[in-house]
């Protein structure tokens, strides 16, 4: 089975509704867990609780053979989830922007072979459509709103070229 490097972008940062962040949360602890299972290394951007990022570390995690989470930073930031950085399941990775939109474009460019996408707003969207335009599959998750939903709407006449 060929393992991909995944970058998971997403956020309850769309909506305002308790039970479609709830789901959103609970959706990306779930994607985390299966990209887990299938041995794919994960790649987020912090550990923010608005993001789908730390969702997606927990379900990563909670598998009995976790597989390589990377946590991509902008210049600056502060490390993330310190309690598991020192037992080598999660590694940090500083990178030379102070500025995330940028960073997420050279994780885009030098690191990931994938993106999944759920919830979120522009740099959601911007995300996705650099991904594709990098020729990386894309993987929007519609059933959120957001800028999943958004990433759906534009690959909907190109889907081979997404995924």
């Amino acid at each position: 089975m060929t393992t991909l490097r995944v970058l998971v972008v997403g956020s309850i940062r769309a909506t305002n509704d308790p039970q479609q962040r709830d789901l959103i949360h609970k959706a990306g602890e779930e994607l985390g867990k299966r990209l887990a299972e299938r041995g794919h290394t994960v790649l987020v951007g912090s550990e923010d609780p608005e993001d789908v990022d730390a969702d997606v570390v927990r379900g990563a995690l909670s598998v009995a053979k976790p597989p390589p989470i990377e946590v991509h930073l902008m210049q600056g930031a502060k490390e993330c989830y310190a309690r598991v950085v020192p037992t080598g399941q999660v590694k940090n990775r500083p990178h030379r922007y102070r500025d995330w939109d940028v960073t997420v474009l050279e994780v885009l460019r030098h690191d990931a072979d994938a993106v999944i996408a759920l919830g979120g707003r522009v740099g959601v969207v911007q995300t996705g459509v650099a991904a594709w335009m990098l020729g990386r599959a894309v993987l929007p998750i519609a059933a959120f709103d957001g800028g999943g939903m958004t990433i759906w709407g534009y690959s909907s006449g190109e889907r081979s070229e997404f995924y």
